[in-house]
């Protein structure tokens, strides 16, 4: 393929740079509560353009920056991770403490 000697080869990158780690607020449960059935919904709300994984599960956000995830819980204390990253690749971590115990 021949190239034309005045033709300019040009190419346009959007560069994103975030310079904080993305906001992640757990809604409920709280961290230590104790339950009486087998799962539960982990709630919360995440800055824009975040994206979450709970327990290693991605999850759905939102328009309104709000996500929900059911996960199953053993019998006596659980730890549910909650992950935060947004798109420069920052991220945020959190750990809840939740006991079940049956009835």
């Amino acid at each position: 393929m021949k190239k034309k000697v005045n033709s300019k080869d040009s190419q346009v990158y959007k560069v994103i740079y975030v310079n904080k780690d993305p906001e992640l607020a757990i809604t409920s449960p709280a961290d230590g509560s104790e339950v009486d059935r087998e799962e539960t919904t982990i709630s919360g709300t995440v800055s824009e353009n975040t994206t979450i994984k709970v327990n290693g599960l991605p999850t759905i956000v939102t328009a309104s920056g709000t996500f929900n995830r059911t996960v199953q819980l053993i019998e006596g204390e659980n730890t549910v991770t909650i992950v935060a990253t947004d798109v420069a690749g920052n991220t945020v971590e959190k750990q809840l403490r939740i006991k079940y115990r049956k009835d």
